[in-house]
């Protein structure tokens, strides 16, 4: 079972690092995962707890970030567009 919980924690945090890295943040594909290491019985209900944490903390570091780069896109493009108010 060690092998198996040892793999299910790596692939689980890979999917995570994955999400802070993605255009498109979405948690489902990686509670999806948790779900079914806990019923296979491979991680434990806590773990599947500080795990779920950690994948919604990257999501919503990752959506703040993509706003925040959004939102410098756009006043980039005003003040190309309008020239900066002096």
């Amino acid at each position: 079972m060690s092998r198996y919980h040892d793999r299910a924690i790596e692939m689980i945090q890979h999917q995570i690092t994955r999400v802070c890295k993605s255009a498109c943040p979405d948690a489902d594909f990686c509670e999806g995962l948790i779900q079914a290491n806990v019923g296979q019985g491979h991680i434990s209900t806590e773990e599947s707890v500080e795990l779920m944490q950690a994948l919604v903390d990257a999501v919503s570091a990752r959506r703040r970030e993509r706003q925040q780069q959004s939102a410098a896109q756009r006043l980039a493009a005003y003040e190309r567009q309008y020239g900066r108010a002096s």
